[in-house]
């Protein structure tokens, strides 16, 4: 595992690194109600592809390693078919002729009607993108998925920055950058996969694929409602600004989601191949590696928590230094969902994706809630505590199910004292940001507050040094 997830973090690495060079560049002349539209526009079009692809994505990663591989070959090429006939049905139908409708009474006309139609070729180009991408993880094609990763992220880059630059568009730039990098990286996604295809249409294996991933259907329409919601809220209450700020403190902290991301990768694989394997310490070796990763994701979380305020004075401009405050509760946000990197798999393993909706259901209902309390008060910084609220409720209730389902030999105490570490130490974060002291001076006290963190996990066995080491790759 440890050798397949090198390459996924270089590949997040460089994605950050090139993400961080650009933002001195862009910040200049997108302004947080650029970033706003941005975000609106990237968050539509993967939610309606996402709404109508029957969990489809879920059910061919699933059955990749149940299915032989001439009839996984066969469902490829169905699933392909039949979701290119489904959305060209919504864009046809639903998007395009009723864009203007869409966004008078969902985005305040914050979205333009061209804007309508482009998110949702977006979506579509990024849902086939990282459908096919997922699959070159399951064939622990490490490589040709973070070359495809750093490809996306410096096409992207370089066509926004040509627009900018040579054709004075603003969120513009953005949007064509992100339509072209998606389409050669879809079309080199499909040339890798092209082992995985066998023209044949097959109702039956279609069948079984619907059966495997329409239970996720529910889990997929709320963990959408789930992650629109609270910047459509915020739209049209506050307005585009808030909406700027909330998704540039997303930016920032989504860097630890590319981490955990890059890490799930080898430890999916991992998971489901140990799962099935007649190992004796099987169950054992999951839980351990679960545990060391997790801590992994705690330290880098912490890091970003505390480092954002010097990142944002150098990247950026004083309009975007606000999003500062944001940065740790997403972070427990995304802490929390870490979690989903041992659930998720004993949900796939046992083919028991049902499980998912009752529970993400109620994540919404809290989440909705939240927000209509929060946002009014408190703007982008409501939205995320609503978010990070409701993301530890659902799952803590994620992991005890998923246990249940197939149990792994969990201890609950030291995962919650895992947990409770985590977030202490990110609460931390607040009273150093505020302090009135020199850069310098809080710099010094930053890094002791991290070298006290991974001391603190070592003393409680959380982690072993060796261990640490051979995550770094010093051996």
């Amino acid at each position: 595992m440890l050798k397949e997830s090198r390459f996924y973090v270089i590949a997040s690495f460089i994605t950050v690194g090139v993400n961080f060079l650009t933002l001195p560049l862009f910040t200049q002349y997108l302004s947080l109600e650029d970033y706003g539209i941005i975000g609106l526009f990237l968050v539509f079009g993967i939610l309606i592809t996402n709404l109508f692809s029957f969990g489809l994505n879920t059910a061919a990663y699933g059955l990749f390693f149940k299915f032989s591989r001439k009839e996984f070959r066969i469902l490829n090429f169905c699933i392909l078919i039949f979701l290119i006939s489904v959305f060209a049905v919504i864009g046809l139908f639903l998007i395009f002729p009723f864009s203007e409708i869409i966004s008078s009474l969902i985005f305040s006309n914050q979205l333009s009607q061209e804007l309508i139609k482009l998110s949702f070729i977006n979506g579509c180009l990024s849902y086939f993108y990282n459908f096919y991408s997922q699959l070159l993880v399951a064939q622990k094609k490490s490589i040709s998925f973070s070359l495809l990763s750093i490809t996306q992220v410096s096409i992207n880059a370089s066509i926004t920055f040509y627009f900018i630059l040579w054709n004075s568009l603003t969120f513009m730039a953005a949007v064509y950058g992100a339509l072209i990098a998606n389409s050669i990286v879809l079309l080199i996604a499909l040339i890798l996969n092209r082992n995985l295809f066998f023209i044949s249409i097959s109702i039956k294996n279609l069948k079984k694929g619907l059966k495997f991933g329409i239970p996720e259907v529910p889990n997929i329409i709320v963990g959408q409602l789930y992650g629109t919601f609270d910047k459509l809220l915020l739209v049209n209450i506050k307005g585009l600004s808030d909406v700027g700020t909330y998704d540039f403190g997303n930016r920032f902290a989504g860097i630890l989601k590319i981490f955990i991301d890059a890490i799930g990768k080898a430890f999916s694989p991992y998971f489901l191949e140990n799962a099935s394997s007649n190992k004796v310490n099987a169950k054992k070796e999951i839980v351990q590696t679960f545990y060391e990763i997790f801590i992994i994701f705690g330290f880098i979380g912490i890091a970003i928590s505390l480092f954002s305020e010097e990142a944002l004075i150098l990247l950026t401009t004083d309009e975007f230094y606000s999003a500062k405050y944001i940065v740790p509760i997403i972070i427990i946000y995304f802490i929390s969902g870490a979690m989903s990197q041992i659930s998720m798999n004993q949900y796939i393993h046992s083919q028991a994706l049902y499980y998912l909706a009752p529970i993400s259901f109620l994540g919404l209902i809290i989440n909705v809630l939240l927000n209509v309390l929060l946002i009014p008060i408190y703007g982008a910084v409501g939205a995320a505590i609503a978010t990070a609220i409701a993301a530890i409720i659902t799952s803590s209730i994620h992991i005890y199910y998923g246990n249940r389902i197939y149990p792994l030999p969990l201890e609950f105490k030291k995962l919650i004292s895992m947990v409770i570490l985590i977030f202490l130490f990110l609460v931390l974060s607040y009273p150093v940001i505020f302090i009135e002291e020199s850069y310098i001076i809080k710099f010094f006290l930053k890094i002791l507050i991290l070298g006290f963190y991974i001391l603190i996990t070592i003393k409680l066995k959380f982690i072993k040094k060796g261990r640490i080491k051979k995550y770094l790759f010093i051996n």
